[in-house]
Parts: structure tokens; C-alpha cells; sequence
């Protein structure tokens, strides 16, 4: 029996012009951008179609944007495969969002409200604490933790945020602790340390004041169960109640996200394929280091061949 998980991505994968030729060709994905622009009061469409990168890398912009797109291409497979559904959701970081929405357990309105403020009270504890983050390659999260933990002791703030696939942990901290993980990393046989383009070191205790903030929106929020089942970023594990997955929800925000575990979780759930939904292939070329299934991607309109292909072979 097929049993599909649907996985978002998250920070970093937004370009300009992001989900223009879904909104151009399918009502559908025009109706979540309109939807969009209305819960925002401004014409965020349009910033997604036209502005430069850095204005659109801002986290303030970042994290609706890709909520958005992934949205608005979850309505067109919606619409075009109607028997298409997931078993499981999941999402990296940002995605996590996402993947709650896709499974139904809160509306697409509620969703973007939450992500919008999420991604401005991000943006402001980054302002107060200026930060970013690095992908260490190859390296084992034993390895990494070994090494970074006389930094720690010496007060350098520094911290393991993401484990991503084999041999891949991302680390965040201040600029300064990252430029001292990056020479103790490389000096004890670390090959590549490589920044990333992100504005603040995310999934780390320097986002404690945007956790405080976030908590009392989410508190707020209704969320609904549904039978599609939702794996989260803290633990690599179901959550099997409300109030555990909005308290798993707050505390992404400093946690560590543990992605390979997600995966390796929806595999033992006994899930045949996975379909990336949203900005880029990031996630689908991580399943490809973490397990065997089938792995698919939609992100531009020729994709949605692939699904029916699928589909058709009976992979779906």
C-alpha cells in the first residue's frame, strides 16, 4: 500500500519570482497569493515576483513568502490529483509550518499569520544579536559537539542548530563564535565549513526573546486534529496531541532541528514517497544521503508531469 509524506522546506531556498508561473497559469495558486495579500494588507505577490534577493532574503519577508509558495503549489496538486494525499507532513524549520497547514491542522489564514510574525520577531532578536550560521561538511554531530564544546565552556556562543543528513550539521552562533568554531573545526580535520545566507543564528538560545514572543500568537491559535500525521523538528517524532505539537512548535525556535530523524521516522511509519513541495530541491537531494524511497519535487510547473508519471507507474 502506497503511503506518502509531503516535506517543506525552509529558509534559504526563496529566489525572486518564486510561484509567477503557477499564479499565471492556475486559479488556484492565484487564489492563495490574493489570499495572501489580503491577510498582509499589502501586495506581498508582488514582492515575491519582483524584488531583488537581499530584500527578499530579509527573514521579515523570507518566511511568508515560502509559506505562500508552498501553499499556493499544495492547492494546484490539490486540484489536479485529488486522490494525491499525504500519510505524513513534515517540514524543515520554516516548514514545519507548512506541513501543519498541509495536513489541515490549522487554516492557511491562521498559518500566515503566524508565520509573519514569526519571521519579524526572528528578524528583531537577530537586529539585537547579530548572528548566522554554517554548514559543517563532513562531520558527525559527536564530532562537532566534541570540538565545540571548549568554546562553549569559554563562554563562546556557539551551538549545533541543524542535523540534516549524514555527515551534514549545520552550526549557528555570533559572528564571532562562528569565526572560532570555523578555525577549531577546520584545524582538527574539518574539511569545509560554509557559511550560509541567513541573517541570524537560528535554532539557537540567541532566538530565546522571538521563542517568547511566538509563544503567546501560537497560544491563540486554533489548531484542529486531522488524520494525516505531522513529524516534528524537535524530536524526529510524532506529535500526537495539540498542546504537544504547539509547545514542539515554540520550542523550534531554540532547538535544535533534528531533519534526518524526521525522515528516518516517516520511513519506519512506513512511507513509500516523499514529495518536496515548495522553493527548491534541497530536501529532496538530502532524502537521496538518508534513505532509498522515491523522491520527488515540485516546484515548477513541468514537475507536475512527474507527479502523474508517478502516479501512472503506480509510485504514488
Amino acid at each position: 500500500m502506497k503511503k506518502n509524506a509531503f516535506i517543506f522546506p525552509g529558509q534559504g531556498a526563496q529566489y525572486p519570482g518564486m510561484g509567477k508561473d503557477f499564479y499565471d497559469h492556475y486559479i488556484a495558486a492565484k487564489e492563495i497569493f490574493l489570499r495572501a495579500d489580503e491577510v498582509l494588507g499589502q501586495h506581498f505577490s508582488r514582492l515575491m515576483f519582483e524584488a531583488d534577493p537581499k530584500t527578499l532574503s530579509q527573514t521579515e519577508n523570507a518566511q511568508p513568502a515560502l509559506y505562500i509558495h508552498s501553499m499556493a503549489l499544495m492547492a494546484v496538486l490539490r486540484q489536479n490529483f485529488p486522490r494525491l494525499e499525504p500519510a505524513l507532513t513534515l517540514g524543515l524549520s520554516l516548514g514545519e509550518y507548512s506541513a501543519i497547514a498541509a495536513a489541515g491542522k490549522m487554516s492557511f489564514e491562521e498559518g500566515l499569520k503566524l508565520v509573519s510574525k514569526r519571521g519579524m520577531l526572528m528578524q528583531q532578536a537577530a537586529q539585537k544579536r547579530s548572528g548566522s550560521m554554517a554548514a559543517v561538511l563532513p562531520a558527525t554531530e559527536q564530532r562537532v559537539s566534541e570540538l565545540l564544546m571548549p568554546l562553549q565552556r569559554e563562554g563562546v556562543e556557539v551551538y549545533i542548530a541543524n542535523l540534516n543528513a549524514p555527515s551534514q550539521v549545520v552550526i549557528a552562533g555570533t559572528i564571532d563564535g562562528l569565526e572560532k568554531a570555523s578555525d577549531v573545526l577546520k584545524s582538527n580535520g574539518i574539511k569545509r565549513v560554509i557559511p550560509l545566507d541567513v541573517s541570524g543564528a537560528f535554532h539557537t538560545p540567541l532566538m530565546q526573546e522571538a521563542k517568547e514572543g511566538l509563544r503567546e500568537a501560537i497560544e491563540q491559535v486554533h489548531f484542529s486534529q486531522t488524520p494525516c500525521e505531522l513529524i516534528m523538528n524537535v524530536t524526529g517524532k510524532k506529535a500526537g496531541s495539540i498542546p504537544l505539537m504547539k509547545q514542539q512548535l515554540i520550542e523550534q525556535v531554540t532547538q535544535i532541528v533534528y531533519w534526518q530523524t524526521s525522515i528516518e521516522e516517516a520511513v519506519k511509519e512506513g512511507c513509500t514517497s516523499f514529495i518536496e513541495i515548495g522553493a527548491g530541491k534541497t530536501l529532496t537531494n538530502m532524502n537521496k544521503k538518508i534513505h532509498d524511497r522515491s523522491s520527488l519535487s515540485v516546484e515548477k510547473i513541468g514537475d507536475l508531469d512527474e507527479i502523474d508519471e508517478a502516479i501512472t507507474q503506480g509510485v504514488l
